[in-house]
């Protein structure tokens, strides 16, 4: 079956553009928290290799209404946000219109004029597709930059990145903090390369 054409634009990774930082605060779940106490979490290899200091405020087993408490951490001088929970929503079976309401919260409390927020979107089987209509709305709807589910999916996928299809391993980690530094470099300032 064909890619329909108002999913190309959903595709390609954007060049972020906003207000820049010398560090950067995650939200997330245990895909940025970790769960093996073995490796060591995403956020952890990005700052090793990149020299750009990490707040991780990210917990195992968060969904969106943890989200919403994990955005208390955010300080006013945070001007560069990335987003990575709603995956246990999905497990969990949340009804949309609850991830809808819950979601919406999260961003209200993230998005400032004065800040760059990005968000992983979610991978989806069909059945669940209202969750992706309301993160691509929502993102819209508070400026927030949506990094094409694509790129999450295929560093999940690739060989050797999870323990169980789903929590990254230390070649899991380090794509990841790969990606991410590729992704935000223009809107973060490294010390080293």
């Amino acid at each position: 079956m064909g890619m329909t054409i108002s999913e190309l634009p959903h595709r390609t990774l954007p060049v972020i553009t906003g207000p820049t930082d010398d560090h950067l605060v995650v939200i997330g779940d245990s895909i940025s928290a970790g769960l093996d106490p073995r490796v060591p979490p995403w956020p952890i290899i990005f700052e090793q290799k990149t020299g750009v200091p990490v707040r991780n405020l990210s917990k195992v087993g968060a969904t969106t209404l943890e989200g919403i408490e994990l955005t208390s951490g955010i300080r006013v001088n945070d001007h560069v946000v990335l987003i990575e929970v709603g995956g246990n929503d999905l497990i969990a079976d949340l009804p949309s219109a609850t991830f809808n309401t819950r979601l919406e919260t999260m961003l209200g409390k993230v998005s400032a004029p004065t800040r760059t927020v990005l968000m992983f979107e979610l991978p989806l089987l069909p059945h669940k597709i209202g969750y992706g209509q309301i993160q691509r709305r929502l993102a819209r709807k508070y400026g927030v930059w949506l990094i094409p589910r694509r790129y999450l999916v295929s560093v999940i996928q690739s060989a050797d990145a999870t323990s169980d299809g789903l929590h990254l391993t230390v070649p899991g980690t380090r794509r990841m903090a790969d990606f991410v530094a590729k992704a935000l470099s223009p809107v973060l300032i490294h010390e080293k390369s």
